[in-house]
């Protein structure tokens, strides 16, 4: 694994980073393929601010395509794509932080805030897979259309939860929930 630090640093044991040695990763290389908010995603869920992180170019591109391409980009075009259809509109999420997510932070455990984020994502997408609202709409408007309303407030939470990580992301996000449309993709799927 190469570690992600600037150029010339002394490793333990008195290996020397380098690019040129090949154990370095630059950041700015994966800021311009993936995006600076996909390596932000990626340093503030994955590597620890506490202590060493180790990381390779095949672990931020599996973490990308899984975790935001096919994750959170999915998330916001089926709920957006759900919305958008029915005319479900949600006001954006102005609660406090979730307690878990708050408490994490307060402990500069910013894995832990994320993995908090992340399991909303992933709550909510088997909750689109479980109850399936886009049958039920078709059989009962009222309860299809509650169950959507819900989904976007879900989606809200999770784009101001995001706000301090990805901060365009979360814009990005909330911009697609108040015009109640499914954005452009937000993460691109990169092979």
């Amino acid at each position: 694994p190469k570690k992600i630090l600037a150029h010339g640093l002394i490793l333990s044991g008195g290996k020397k980073m380098s690019k040129t040695l090949g154990n370095v990763i630059d950041p700015l290389e994966l800021a311009e393929t993936y995006g600076v908010e996909a390596v932000r995603y990626y340093l503030a869920r994955h590597i620890s601010p506490f202590s060493d992180g180790d990381m390779t170019v095949e672990g931020f591109k599996d973490a990308y395509n899984g975790n935001l391409a096919n994750g959170l980009g999915n998330l916001v075009a089926r709920v957006m794509k759900l919305a958008e259809d029915n005319n479900i509109v949600a006001l954006n999420y102005k609660n406090p932080f979730p307690p878990d997510i708050s408490s994490a932070m307060e402990r500069l455990e910013v894995n832990e805030a994320m993995n908090g984020i992340w399991s909303r994502v992933q709550m909510l997408d088997q909750k689109i897979n479980r109850e399936e609202p886009f049958k039920v709409i078709r059989t009962d408007l009222s309860l299809g259309k509650q169950m959507i309303q819900e989904l976007v407030i879900g989606l809200s939470e999770i784009a101001f939860c995001l706000k301090p990580f990805m901060p365009e992301t979360s814009e990005m996000i909330e911009a697609a929930i108040l015009a109640n449309k499914k954005p452009d993709s937000l993460f691109k799927r990169i092979d």
